[in-house]
């Protein structure tokens, strides 16, 4: 069973999705955590926390050079 790891972390839901897609497009799954929270609460994002995109641990080399 492979473990989830962060990829990256982002401020906005936007630049989180748009990484989503990328890596979707690619056949990499991934999952945003805390987008309900900087959503629901954007001036408190950096008390909060940011927006995490997930993978799985073997997808997280082919991730990183997708999105570098």
């Amino acid at each position: 069973m492979d473990n989830l790891v962060t990829l990256k972390e982002y401020l906005t839901s936007f630049e989180a999705h748009l990484i989503k897609e990328q890596l979707g497009h690619e056949g990499i799954q991934c999952i945003l955590k805390n987008e309900g929270v900087v959503n629901t609460h954007p001036l408190f994002s950096d008390a909060m926390g940011q927006i995490d995109i997930i993978v799985l641990e073997k997808d997280l080399a082919r991730a990183k050079e997708i999105i570098e």
